[in-house]
């Protein structure tokens, strides 16, 4: 991984190379620093299509992706049935008694997200279990009250 920079600033000097001797100048900055700027004036100044950067931009969204760093700033969708599960084993763990949790449907959620469930014991009785998503694989905090 550590290599993947050096060997992306080093095609684009080597292509910025290549793109200078047909007479058209870009900064030389802008090949080994700012990779997709450089693309697009790439394309725009030799009059071709803009399919070499847009690839670039994707993939990249992709590596970051990969990292779950979209995941975790644009959301992902989960199924909330485990929340409900251990929603239900914490409360019977804490008090001994059995609870029914009934959360929202499936949804796209955003790291930092919150929803409720409404815990319902034996006798009736109801409580709000507030669940906070923690990251995009669905690991979450939850609490009974406002």
């Amino acid at each position: 991984m550590a290599g993947s920079p050096l060997l992306n600033i080093a095609l684009a000097l080597a292509d910025h190379h290549r793109v200078r001797a047909t007479g058209v100048n870009i900064p030389a900055a802008l090949a080994a620093l700012l990779v997709p700027v450089y693309l697009f004036q790439r394309q725009s100044r030799l009059r071709q299509n803009y399919a070499i950067p847009i690839v670039w931009c994707v993939t990249f969204l992709v590596s970051l992706g990969g990292a779950g760093v979209i995941g975790n700033t644009v959301g992902s969708r989960w199924t909330r049935t485990p929340s409900k599960k251990q929603i239900a084993t914490d409360v019977q763990a804490q008090t001994g008694e059995a609870v029914t949790v009934q959360c929202p449907s499936s949804a796209t959620v955003c790291t930092g997200a919150s929803f409720q469930c409404v815990v319902k014991a034996a006798d009736g009785s109801t409580a709000i279990a507030t669940v906070t998503v923690q990251n995009s694989q669905g690991e979450f905090i939850w609490h009974i009250g406002p």
